[in-house]
């Protein structure tokens, strides 16, 4: 499931150009990350792209992922049309007054890739402000932070997407 929900997050950002892109590794720190799932984690990787900027705080049992892509990705769109043709589970209803537009969504699943099973947590948030659309991941071996902290977490990142 975690390497499904990375793929398509990637896919999402794929094939649009993008000028100079916000580094999502300054919307959050490490330290507020650290606040979200209770535990250490390692200081954000940044990767960039023509299409994207990437950010990934780890942990021994998941991360978070903090992604900025252009507007013109949405190719005219609106922001709902691409959380509506993509499969990242739960993502369904609006979020007001985050940014210009706002989804967010979280879902849980137990994974059988032998034994024991394990349970699998994502939580994911997608924002349309201004010029950028921002999209942070959470993506959790176990039990995850809920959506209510991960849109919280969230709102700290738009007010410095600048």
């Amino acid at each position: 499931m975690r390497n499904r929900l990375l793929v398509t997050a990637l896919l999402a950002f794929s094939g649009w150009s993008g000028a100079a892109l916000p580094n999502p590794c300054k919307l959050l720190s490490a330290a507020e990350v650290q606040g979200l799932y209770g535990r250490k984690v390692d200081a954000g990787q940044l990767e960039t792209g023509d299409a994207m900027s990437k950010c990934e705080f780890g942990h021994a049992s998941g991360g978070l992922m903090v992604m900025v892509g252009p507007r013109s990705m949405l190719q005219g769109k609106s922001l709902k049309s691409l959380v509506e043709t993509s499969d990242l589970p739960g993502l369904i209803h609006a979020v007001p007054k985050l940014g210009d537009e706002a989804y967010a969504g979280a879902n849980s699943a137990l994974a059988v890739e032998g034994q024991p099973k394990t349970l699998t947590s994502a939580a994911s948030v997608f924002v349309r402000k201004g010029p950028y659309v921002l999209m942070v991941i959470s993506l959790v071996n176990g039990k995850g932070p809920s959506e209510a902290a991960l849109i919280k977490l969230t709102q700290r990142a738009v007010t410095r997407l600048r």
